[in-house]
């Protein structure tokens, strides 16, 4: 019931729930994507894989994207969501991490980054739903409305971000 209102969004915006389940759905969203657009470019240059080969290599994330977000449902109930979506982001950093400096050097610990990226923000993806809907009881559409606009700017934004860093360091976008 009711209609469309500026303030119903911006209240889940300025909530500490809201805000924070928002902003890293946009963080991961903008992660992600950058491996989706620029992994196919690694592969092929520093490997030299053709196209069957690369679709076989986004086979580990989105299977442990698949795997997380499944064993993410599981656990949810069990421990403290706060605690859960604290370590899963710092895991999932840490992926990104081992992605950016092993990317170029091996493919084994690529595809071990990939997997473990992808395990991570599926662990998180159920727990960020729940703890939304769970702040925002009477307004729970407007909330996920919300949280899945500021993901679809980061999926919007991550490739566009990052082809201006590599323009900005020389390198083909």
């Amino acid at each position: 019931a009711g209609g469309f209102s500026w303030k119903d969004y911006a209240a889940v915006i300025t909530h500490p729930v809201g805000l924070f389940v928002a902003a890293l759905g946009f963080v991961q969203y903008y992660a992600l994507y950058h491996y989706l657009v620029f992994l196919p470019d690694v592969l092929t240059a520093d490997y030299g894989m053709n196209s069957s080969q690369k679709g076989m290599a986004f086979v580990s994330i989105s299977l442990f994207l698949v795997i997380g977000s499944f064993a993410g449902g599981k656990i949810a109930g069990k421990l403290r969501p706060e605690r859960l979506l604290s370590a899963t982001s710092l895991l999932t950093a840490a992926a990104v991490v081992l992605f950016i400096v092993t990317a170029s050097r091996s493919l084994g610990l690529l595809l071990t980054a990939d997997m473990l990226f992808g395990l991570f923000v599926g662990l998180s993806l159920p727990v960020q739903t729940a703890l939304l809907t769970s702040a925002f009881l009477h307004k729970r559409a407007t909330a996920v409305g919300v949280y899945n606009f500021l993901r679809y700017m980061g999926m919007t934004l991550g490739p566009m971000g990052g082809s201006l860093l590599l323009h900005m360091a020389g390198l083909p976008a």
